[in-house]
């Protein structure tokens, strides 16, 4: 009699040991190891562009982030006038 193993991807089917979502590989179907693996070769130039995306990127949510916060204090609520807020609340606080 042949014995068939279950995997499930959420471990509720009843599976064998490892057979969760987050430790799921189908190397453990067949239970044996990768022959040879291949290194990624990088390119003239591909690691270069690669940092300079990632400068761009970086530089453009500092951007953005500079925008929103500067959308917010000149829209929603002047800086000033939150500061002046805060102030009265913690004042009225202390005199009770």
């Amino acid at each position: 009699m042949t014995m068939r193993r279950r995997f499930g991807l959420t471990g509720s089917s009843g599976g064998t040991a490892g057979s969760t979502s987050e430790n799921f590989s189908p190397l453990a179907l067949f239970d044996v190891e990768p022959l040879a693996t291949i290194p990624y070769i990088w390119v003239d130039g591909e690691a270069h562009g690669t940092a300079w995306r990632r400068t761009i990127a970086t530089t453009a949510m500092a951007g953005a982030v500079s925008a929103l916060l500067l959308a917010i204090i000149t829209y929603y609520e002047p800086l000033g006038a939150a500061w002046q807020r805060v102030v009265a609340s913690l004042q009225s606080k202390r005199a009770m």
